[in-house]
């Protein structure tokens, strides 16, 4: 800062919230010998204090928000427990399968608490991440049942807003069940696929098999069953605020667009 009058440099410094903190202006010389030096110097230990104590209260907000994720998780797969072990009471196959459902449905739930208990951010999940861990555990719920179907994913690195990623985890979820138990008749053998991709400001999710589409496989109580499937995907879908789109023939395709941002 040059000093208009006394055309002299002015040296300052400047703490952390754009105040000065300190400020001295050189005298101009007298007879060939300088005059010294003005400055002002302004104590700024309590606003470092307040600082500081805004910086712990912060940390510790955001380690008791991992740890109610992480008990959030921990009562959700609660309740998958509890809902097992009822089923494993049920003698009726269409009512021991809705226990089933249930059960999966809230454990994919808990993945996502999980997810931001372990990560970094307290409000959004790495969908690749997460998408590769959901396709884990459903790949383990069915494997038992259905031998020889691969199921893939393939999702852009992106971050996912948590009232996005929920509803999202229950759509995977259900498209991928209803692939596994009506896709593959007979026990034939084939892939899913789900992939999600950023497009501007939408994301795409798409949920595909190559089987012999749901009509053949899906019949009776389990035709019931995969309509009310398709219900709550188009209720969710309407909760994201996306379109979805359905083909069914050689293979299903389900394909999921909403917006990145949040719902008005």
């Amino acid at each position: 800062l040059r000093h208009k009058n006394l055309d002299e440099w002015a040296h300052t410094k400047v703490d952390a919230w754009g105040e000065v903190a300190s400020l001295g202006v050189n005298l101009p010389e007298f007879q060939g010998k300088g005059l010294g030096t003005v400055g002002i110097i302004r104590d700024i230990s309590e606003r470092r204090m307040a600082e500081k104590k805004l910086k712990s209260e912060l940390e510790a907000k955001n380690v008791l928000i991992k740890e109610i994720h992480h008990r959030v998780k921990n009562n959700l797969q609660v309740v998958s427990s509890i809902l097992s072990l009822e089923s494993s009471c049920v003698s009726d196959e269409d009512a021991r399968t809705v226990f089933t459902d249930c059960q999966t449905q809230v454990h994919s739930m808990s993945l996502v608490h999980e997810q931001i208990y372990r990560g970094s951010s307290l409000e959004e999940v790495d969908a690749a991440a997460y998408l590769t861990r959901l396709a884990e555990y459903l790949d383990s719920v069915h494997e038992g049942s259905f031998k020889g179907i691969e199921l893939k994913v393939r999702a852009e690195a992106s971050n996912l807003a948590l009232d996005k990623a929920i509803p999202l985890s229950i759509v995977v979820t259900e498209l991928v069940s209803n692939a596994y138990k009506y896709a593959y008749p007979d026990g034939r053998t084939g892939t899913i696929r789900i992939s999600l991709e950023r497009e501007g400001a939408y994301y795409e999710l798409l949920v595909e098999d190559d089987g012999l589409g749901h009509e053949a496989g899906a019949k009776g109580g389990a035709k019931a069953r995969e309509g009310l499937g398709l219900e709550l995907v188009a209720a969710l879908a309407q909760q994201l605020g996306g379109s979805l789109k359905r083909t069914s023939g050689e293979g299903t395709r389900v394909s999921l667009r909403f917006p990145c941002a949040a719902s008005a």
